[in-house]
């Protein structure tokens, strides 16, 4: 017997418990099921799933004596963007971005690729160190991971890697082992056919923008994702600054969906909603199935979260409060926030990166709408991108998605008091007097 035979030997295909044919695997059932006689059997393999089911539970700001209570938020933070370089496949970039700590950003690692002969036929069966589930092209079979695993075939292999401290303070490398993934994602909607004529789309309203590079031929290098993102019900308070005064602004969020991506700028991820959150599930074997890419979460703790909330917010602020004020510059002096709820979730995508030759630029399409957006050739009005709308007609019949309020004007009830009013654009604003504006002429 061959080495190769012996290798084929030691693995099981998955057969019926009743009749002993192959089985395949469901999709929509989340369950293996027997084609001949109908059997069917739950997946029992560890997916690494604790929870059953992804309720997502909001609570409202408490309210006392006509005020926001804001008692529970965090103290005030002053947000300092630091200047990194994030590795996106093969070039450098650099970003204006918030930075925490002296983690370094990491890259998308080349994942372990598997091939063997299928069991039932014969045929060539490939996958990724990332799936959980393999499929034969030619009969159809499909083997579960652990089962490769009991054979020491398999190793799970996400392609996560990047650098940090461990508990000691020394230097360490992390990988997947290291990083907390999502329990929960949505799965994909639409084809990679479609997203492909989604960033076409996006091309043709832009042509010039586009036209040193063959974007038809281009577009087939489109790679489905997994993006890493928190879901986020927060209260934000802004202190906000223009050169003759200042003001206190009130936002309050639910399902807000704050980019948590170790390998994609906020810029490009932030406008790619709104998402149909009612989809979210456990994950399932399902979701791993065929070429699919997953995004690096950070670490594991949140650190980043509160500064990619600001820079996601910074420009939306600095817009009102000029249209409010009729200031030449306005800028968010400090924030505090309040997260009512978090958790981390996987949402489904493409990614296209640069061309081999010419400027660079990426893109990014949401999985479920087919949203497109496009980072490095400039922005669409009100987005940190170019933009191109999908069909959000599901999301609009979804009763989990994205509400974001307006900057609400307040004020404190009194000095050093967590109880705010909201009021009008006039009474909030305070006017620099004289002596303080020379001073910050003198500073400058």
């Amino acid at each position: 017997m061959t080495s190769q035979s012996n290798e084929q030997a030691k693995r099981t295909v998955l057969k019926c418990a009743n009749c002993g044919a192959p089985v395949f695997y469901d999709a929509t059932a989340d369950a293996f099921r027997c084609s001949f006689c109908g059997t069917t059997a739950a997946f029992d393999g560890d997916d690494g799933v604790e929870e059953q089911e992804l309720v997502l539970e909001h609570h409202a700001v408490p309210f006392r004596d006509g005020c926001f209570d804001l008692s529970a938020m965090e103290k005030p933070k002053e947000y300092r963007p630091i200047y990194k370089s994030v590795k996106l496949e093969t070039w450098q970039i650099r970003e204006n971005e918030s930075y925490i700590g002296w983690r370094k950003p990491g890259s998308i690692e080349p994942r372990e690729k598997i091939e063997f002969l299928c069991d039932s036929c014969g045929g060539i069966v490939a996958g990724y160190g990332s799936q959980n589930i393999w499929v034969c092209p030619y009969c159809g079979n499909k083997y579960g991971k652990e089962e490769l695993m009991r054979t020491g075939f398999y190793t799970p292999n996400w392609g996560f890697k990047g650098y940090g401290f461990d508990e000691d303070g020394r230097p360490k490398v992390f990988t997947d082992a290291d990083r907390p993934l999502p329990h929960f994602a949505a799965p994909f909607v639409i084809s990679r056919a479609e997203a492909e004529r989604a960033v076409l789309r996006l091309v043709g309203e832009h042509p010039k923008a586009f036209a040193e590079v063959d974007m038809e031929e281009h577009v087939k290098n489109l790679r489905a994702v997994y993006y890493h993102y928190y879901l986020c019900d927060s209260t934000i308070l802004i202190g906000a600054e223009t050169e003759n005064g200042r003001a206190l602004f009130l936002r309050d969020t639910l399902n807000w969906e704050v980019p948590g991506s170790g390998n994609h700028s906020e810029e490009l991820l932030q406008d790619l909603g709104p998402w149909d959150f009612a989809a979210l599930k456990p994950f399932a074997p399902a979701f791993c199935e065929g070429d699919i890419w997953f995004d690096r979460p950070w670490g594991n703790d949140d650190s980043p979260l509160y500064s990619r909330q600001y820079a996601v917010i910074r420009g939306d602020i600095a817009a009102h409060v000029k249209s409010l004020y009729g200031a030449d510059e306005a800028k968010a002096e400090w924030i505090r926030v309040w997260d009512r709820a978090k958790t981390r979730v996987y949402l489904p995508g493409f990614y296209l990166g640069k061309a081999e030759k010419g400027p660079k630029f990426c893109f990014a399409v949401n999985g479920q709408t087919g949203t497109v957006t496009c980072y490095g050739r400039g922005k669409s009005r009100g987005k940190h991108a170019l933009f191109c709308e999908g069909d959000l007609s599901a999301v609009k019949r979804s009763a989990e998605t994205t509400i974001i309020s307006d900057f609400y004007p307040v004020v404190e009830t009194a000095e050093g008091s967590d109880l705010y009013r909201v009021t009008d654009a006039e009474t909030a604003f305070r006017k620099k007097g004289r002596l303080e504006k020379w001073r910050e002429r003198r500073r400058k």
